[in-house]
């Protein structure tokens, strides 16, 4: 009797999470809010699964603040950035499922990135830009990168080439009147973690007493602070730092990958299932199984995955990562995403093709280009953790224009197996586990870029603060490219 009580229990509290998800994904929060608080109302013992439900709650608030744009402001927007537009474009496009829109409170509401979603999945309008131009100063820095990396890798054994001092001031301020004065301010800066290629790193400043800082291997490498909101203003946490990047170049010869045979411990790790974003679902072990084909070794079918990506999804912006029940299925079924979603299906598809993959993110930190960016890693025997950054292949195969097809696929095949200097790296690995751990819940339950807020009566999310990243090379500290 005991265990068909548990049992449900379990049954019970599935449908109340799936019907949540199916109100939510139709838009109906009204709706959600009610199921969930009449459901505590009427099991208030069971605190864990209480505690999922409020998180629900929570996610029900971010998607919504997500989608914050009205039909009559999109149109707006649309009007003041592409040439020749029309309302019944407009409507034809809406027809067409080309906006992510859900239906709120009876009235229609679009994603907040609409319009650059809009110029990212369907090239043929760029050319439609206000002030456009086809020329990316990003594709022609990382042209010139790799031209000078394979110079100095010529002759050169060792893959860990061309290193880049840094400095860097992280910058996190919270907003006037988001907490009340005096209470304590609990914040998490991420802070850049030591491996192959990179290391150097030498902490400068801080402007609140640093309380902790993780160790220089960990998988999540944070700065923690706490301070006293003053009685008026806002509360500012700054960090600066010095450290070394460099670049990794080492052309990898298919014939002398050694295969795994199950046992090694880096295999079992990185080839499992990992909950809730990495999923074995029949219809991505289907696909997996079509992109490698009859292919046995590790390293191509890798290769295979990542041309696969490059030539069939699109890049676009996302909504917040903790609103997203499964990354990689989410990524698939849209055919686009943002490099972490990308870099996640990749994950994905490597695992189950016995691929060990693994996560990486940080910064990306191009001159004049500095920002939030994930990728990957795969391991191939002998040759270790090869970095592999499926967003470039994307960029380079439906993003760059004014680079010629043979350019265009170089650059494409040198991100996968190697990596620019261009990188500030705080992650191995996502939905890592913070120390001290948060009593609230993560804005960012996935990755851990611009970091966390909190305060004795809850977490203050994203809205409720201001964040900003610059890198400076060393020498130079005139050059300067803030991320905000």
């Amino acid at each position: 009797m005991l265990g068909l009580f548990f049992s449900a229990c379990k049954t019970n509290n599935t449908q109340i999470l799936e019907q949540v998800e199916r109100l939510q994904n139709s838009g109906n929060f009204a709706e959600a809010e009610k199921q969930i608080t009449d459901w505590i109302n009427r099991n208030e013992d069971d605190q864990q699964m209480k505690r999922r439900l409020l998180f629900e709650l929570e996610r029900g608030r971010r998607i919504q603040n997500d989608y914050s744009l009205t039909e009559a402001q999109l149109a707006v927007e649309l009007q003041q950035q592409l040439n020749d537009f029309s309302l019944q474009e407009f409507e034809r496009w809406q027809r067409e499922n080309r906006f992510d829109m859900l239906t709120i409170n009876g009235e229609k509401r679009f994603v907040n990135a609409s319009v650059s979603n809009l110029f990212f999945r369907y090239p043929e309008l760029r050319s439609r830009q206000k002030n456009y131009s086809p020329e990316s100063s990003l594709a022609r820095v990382i042209d010139m990168h790799v031209r000078r990396l394979k110079q100095l890798a010529a002759g050169n054994p060792d893959p860990i080439l061309f290193p880049r001092d840094c400095f860097v001031k992280q910058k996190i301020t919270v907003k006037a009147g988001k907490v009340p004065p005096g209470e304590n301010v609990r914040v998490w800066l991420p802070y850049p973690s030591v491996f192959q290629t990179q290391g150097n790193i030498r902490f400068i400043s801080a402007n609140h007493s640093l309380q902790w800082l993780a160790e220089p291997m960990s998988p999540i490498r944070s700065a923690y602070f706490e301070a006293t909101m003053p009685a008026q203003g806002e509360l500012t946490f700054e960090l600066k730092y010095n450290y070394t990047a460099y670049s990794y170049y080492r052309p990898v010869t298919p014939e002398l990958v050694i295969p795994f045979d199950g046992s090694e411990q880096v295999f079992r790790l990185f080839t499992r299932e990992e909950e809730p974003h990495e999923i074995f679902s029949e219809k991505m072990k289907k696909l997996a199984a079509e992109i490698t084909g009859n292919e046995n070794n590790p390293y191509l079918k890798a290769k295979k995955i990542y041309h696969w990506i490059a030539d069939n999804i699109l890049y676009s912006y996302a909504r917040e990562y903790s609103t997203l029940y499964n990354i990689s299925d989410y990524c698939l079924n849209k055919k686009y995403g943002d490099c972490g979603q990308e870099a996640i299906l990749f994950i994905t598809l490597c695992r189950i093709s016995g691929v060990p993959a693994r996560w990486q993110s940080g910064f990306m930190t191009f001159p004049g280009d500095v920002g939030m960016h994930d990728w990957a890693e795969i391991y191939i025997k002998p040759f270790g953790w090869l970095p592999v950054d499926p967003y470039m292949g994307i960029f380079f195969t439906s993003m760059t224009e004014d680079l010629t097809p043979e350019k265009r696929r170089e650059l494409r095949d040198f991100y996968f197996g190697n990596i620019d200097h261009f990188r500030l790296v705080a992650n191995k690995g996502h939905n890592q586990k913070l120390y001290p751990p948060k009593k609230h819940f993560r804005s960012e339950t996935v990755d851990f870029q611009r970091g966390e807020v909190e305060w004795n009566a809850g977490n203050l999310y994203f809205t409720d603060w201001n964040w900003s990243v610059t890198v400076e090379d060393a020498g130079s500290p005139s050059e300067a490219y803030t991320a905000k």
